[in-house]
Order: structure tokens, then sequence, then C-alpha cells
């Protein structure tokens, strides 16, 4: 479990593999309290090469951060890591 102060603002990588690469892929994210599941998804943030969320200004909590791929025809739904804002 990952513990992020609510004072700051941190990008957390999602680490996505696959034999075709990510053209035409589609990553989305959500960030919701634990143990809720997703249902409202963001554009992944592409930092550096890499997808992931940013997270700033969340209050104090569980969360669970979750990855959305799109590869058509697949979808790919998983949750990612437990974060507590502190």
């Amino acid at each position: 479990m990952t513990a992020i102060h609510r004072e700051a603002t941190e990008f957390r990588p999602i680490r996505i593999t696959s034999p075709n690469g990510l053209d035409g892929v589609t990553v989305e994210t959500a960030l919701v309290p634990y143990p809720e599941r997703a249902t409202n998804w963001q554009a992944a943030l592409v930092l550096d090469g890499e997808h992931g969320h940013l997270i700033t200004g969340m209050p104090p909590g569980k969360y669970t951060l979750w990855a959305r791929i799109t590869d058509n025809p697949e979808v790919i739904v998983e949750d990612v890591e437990t974060i507590t804002i502190t």
C-alpha cells in the first residue's frame, strides 16, 4: 500500500505490456474511495512515455487506483494499487 501526503502532487505510473505496443490502445484511469469500483474514467496521463494517474488535492482516506485498457476487442480492467492519502 502506498501512502501519499494530501499536500503532495504525485504521478503514479501504470505498467502496461503489450506484444504489439500501445498504438491504437486506449488507457484510462480512475481513483475511487476504497472499496468502490471505478465508474468514471479519465484518459491516462503520459509522462516520459509512461501511462499513469496524477494524484493531487485528495482528502485523507483510502483509495483504489484503477486502469482500463481498451485494445479492440479486449477491454481489460484492473485495480492497480491501494493508496492511503494522509
